[in-house]
């Protein structure tokens, strides 16, 4: 009789087993939590960590391949994904016979110009704990799988920076953008003026360019600069937010340099000098003794000379534009 049960026991399991191997019947399921980490395409991603609490964050256990087994006698936990240096947090998931799964969302940076166009080369980073590597636009965009989470991003271009914050799980493109940043030389009369050569400052003095008919143009990120005209050998500076207003206007002063003797009278051909580096020629006086010349508004060192005779006078023409020097000369 035990014969005949342990023969039809054997031919039981036989067939059962064929049964599993054709797929008619299933294995029993995993009782415990599985947890999935995966990519935007679906791919299972091994780099993650995986917190489950219970009274305390504990660690779930890696299985190495991109998923993770939750063994805990509550009925529901809250469960934190690590990815990138980002973490993603759900609640009251279900702890028993139960599968769960993250997906990273493929973030993507793009920086445009102020037509639209996108453009390189940005460099970008993001917050997680700390400013971490994202990458560098490529034909203006750069891309990294994270999960779907709030971040600040910043962009650096052309050694300036700007941060932005966005969630990803809204919408996983974040934009920055450029402005034209326009800087104007005119002179007192409000005419455009050439050359003057312009530079902002990011970090250090950087090179924006040389006026043409009188305008200087380059992309910049829409965040506040200091800028520096250069003409006839002055300088200016002047700070300026590009979000605000991207036309940068310098204007220079007609400077009149009044050479007079000791009577008070104006003295012809005296000639005038300013100081800037060294000394540079400013004129030569007229009749009226008078010299001009179109200057930035600066403290100035102006020289007058009369056959021997010189007379120096310091005088910041911002202020008072005409300099009257009086020379020892009958």
């Amino acid at each position: 009789m035990s014969s005949y049960f342990f023969l039809l026991f054997t031919k039981y399991s036989c067939f059962s087993s064929y049964l599993l191997f054709r797929g008619r019947i299933k294995p029993p399921a995993n009782p415990n939590l599985i947890v999935n980490l995966k990519s935007s395409t679906g791919s299972l991603l091994t780099t993650g960590s995986l917190q489950y609490y219970e009274g305390a964050w504990k660690d779930a256990a890696n299985n190495g391949d991109g998923t993770f087994t939750v063994i805990t006698s509550l009925n529901a936990v809250s469960l934190r994904m690590t990815y990138e240096y980002g973490s993603q947090q759900v609640d009251n998931i279900t702890t028993h016979n139960n599968t769960y799964t993250f997906t990273t969302v493929n973030a993507a940076v793009q920086l445009k110009n102020s037509l639209g166009n996108l453009i390189d080369a940005g460099t970008v980073q993001y917050y997680a704990g700390a400013w971490r590597t994202f990458g560098t636009t490529i034909n203006g965009v750069a891309n990294k799988e994270l999960l779907p989470i709030n971040y600040s991003f910043r962009m650096t271009y052309e050694f300036a920076s700007i941060d932005k914050q966005q969630n990803l799980s809204v919408d996983p493109t974040v934009v920055f953008q450029t402005v034209n940043a326009a800087v104007q030389l005119k002179n007192s009369l409000g005419n455009l003026i050439d050359a003057g050569t312009v530079q902002y400052y990011a970090g250090a003095w950087r090179t924006f360019g040389t006026t043409i008919n009188g305008v200087a143009t380059k992309e910049l990120l829409p965040i506040n600069y200091s800028f520096r005209m250069t003409y006839e050998y002055i300088s200016n500076d002047k700070q300026q937010n590009l979000s605000t207003n991207t036309v940068v206007d310098f204007t220079t002063v007609l400077c009149s340099v009044k050479v007079s003797n000791t009577q008070n009278q104006p003295l012809n051909n005296a000639e005038v000098k300013y100081y800037a580096g060294t000394w540079r020629s400013l004129g030569t006086t007229g009749t009226n003794g008078i010299a001009t010349k179109e200057l930035l508004p600066s403290n100035i060192s102006f020289r007058a000379t009369y056959g021997s005779v010189s007379q120096d006078k310091q005088q910041d023409i911002s202020i008072n534009n005409l300099v009257e020097i009086l020379l020892n000369v009958p």
